[in-house]
């Protein structure tokens, strides 16, 4: 269906830069890095980016993301070589006639990886949870209450081949900085929990060479499991810490 776009490039991005910057990409054009996206699906991390993109139009999101690439499939670098810029391609029957619209996204500042980018992804994943946390720190020890919670990966505990070494560093390091905030901050009323799933059944695991057949699948984590983690995890009386959690299934 896409085979009739030309591929984005730098050259394209600064001859349309007038273009970009007035369109709806150009919403997220200049804005500071708030989110990362790690894992090698292109259809989640789309999807997800559209959605920014929109939010940045509306100033509701105000920030661009840092997409990591958890294996060397190289689309970390053709991403690169189009300024983090992609095409949305929307077709489908509206009252009953064929639509076929484009736009240009703009809301990835960047693209990693997680096999070569060592300093980049320890940036990222284990740095920036750093500096979020010390930002947010002080409120929390003045109304002497508040919970941290870190979500991991079971590679943050054992590696994993596909991992790759920075990935699984950054994911060692974020076990290791969320048992150091217990361990300071319990007196100060503040808490946290390193939340570490095995496989969960997102989109993503369409891309493995073996996708995973549906009964596999439906045995995996879900979602909805991860998200109850946090939810017990937030919600517990303040006087219980939840050190860490390892998800898997049977």
């Amino acid at each position: 269906m896409t085979a009739d776009l030309p591929r984005l490039r730098r050259a394209h991005a600064l001859a349309h830069r007038a273009e970009i910057e007035t369109g709806p990409a150009g919403a997220s054009a200049g804005l500071p890095e708030k989110a990362v996206q790690f894992g090698t699906g292109a259809f989640l991390r789309a999807f997800i980016d559209v959605y920014l993109d929109d939010a940045n139009g509306r100033g509701a999101f105000n920030g661009r993301v840092v997409a990591i690439a958890s294996t060397t499939s190289e689309r970390d670098r053709l991403f690169r070589e189009q300024d983090g810029l992609f095409t949305l391609v929307t077709e489908g029957l509206e009252d009953g006639v064929p639509r076929r619209s484009t736009r240009l996204i703009g809301a990835v500042s960047r693209a990693l990886s997680a096999a070569d980018d060592w300093h980049a992804v320890l940036a990222t994943n284990l740095h920036g949870a750093y500096y979020c946390v010390r930002a947010f720190l002080p409120g929390m020890r003045e109304r002497r209450t508040g919970t941290i919670v870190n979500i991991n990966s079971d590679v943050g505990k054992m590696a994993r081949e596909i991992s790759g070494p920075a990935y699984v560093a950054s994911k060692f390091g974020l076990r290791g900085l969320t048992q150091q905030i217990n361990a300071e901050e319990r007196a100060n009323g503040v808490r946290a929990c390193s939340i570490c799933p095995r496989d969960v059944n997102t989109p993503l695991l369409d891309k493995r060479l073996q996708p995973p057949a549906p009964e596999v699948r439906a045995a995996m984590l879900q979602p909805d499991d991860v998200a109850a983690c946090v939810w017990l995890v937030a919600t517990l009386p303040s006087r219980a810490i939840v050190d860490e959690i390892s998800l898997s299934t049977r």
